[in-house]
């Protein structure tokens, strides 16, 4: 059971992280993460270069990894 809470705990935190960051960072943590999409991919799709497309997601897995050790999770 408190494996669940746990779980729960980690979800509701990673939600409010990702739904705390501009709609621009949240689309491409999203698209590059959830569902893998390639950095070529994000980038022609949003007329971007890649490597912002690489490095923004990567900066934010690195803010999200902060956010939840200080939240008490090990990650």
């Amino acid at each position: 059971m408190e494996g669940a809470v746990d779980r729960q705990e980690l979800i509701k935190a990673i939600d409010s992280f990702v739904g705390s960051l501009s709609e621009s960072k949240r689309q491409l943590f999203v698209r590059r993460y959830w569902y893998a999409d390639s950095i070529a991919e994000i980038a022609n799709d949003r007329g971007m270069q890649e490597g912002t497309v690489s490095k923004t997601p990567e900066r934010t897995r690195k803010q999200l990894k902060v956010y939840l050790t200080e939240r008490g999770f090990e990650i």
